[in-house]
């Protein structure tokens, strides 16, 4: 449930923040300013974006990447010509669907 709630706050924000900065902006007559304050901005959100890389874990590749293309490759032909159900409730496997449903509650 809060998940839920940071996930619908969140995206609020995003959609009226920049709403809220392009209307203050076209207030400000002093050009400098006008271009100043998102020039700012965009550092300092690139600042924040590249914080974020140190946290990532980066495994170094194992196999051939070639091999992995041709496995995509040779399993999206093999289901080219595979017919899909007319009911929908055959499509996926009603176990895997309630397992998914209980991660995203949890």
């Amino acid at each position: 449930m809060r998940s839920c709630l940071f996930l619908f706050l969140g995206t609020y924000a995003t959609i009226l923040i920049p709403i809220g900065g392009i209307i203050a902006i076209s207030f400000i007559k002093i050009w400098s300013l006008r271009f100043g304050i998102p020039a700012i901005c965009s550092v300092v959100a690139t600042l924040i974006f590249l914080s974020g890389s140190g946290s990532y874990n980066c495994v170094k590749p194992q196999g051939s990447s070639l091999t992995t293309v041709f496995r995509v490759l040779v399993a999206a032909t093999s289901k080219m010509f595979h017919k899909c159900p007319e009911e929908a409730d055959r499509l996926y496997e009603m176990a895997l669907i309630f397992i998914w449903s209980l991660m995203l509650v949890a």
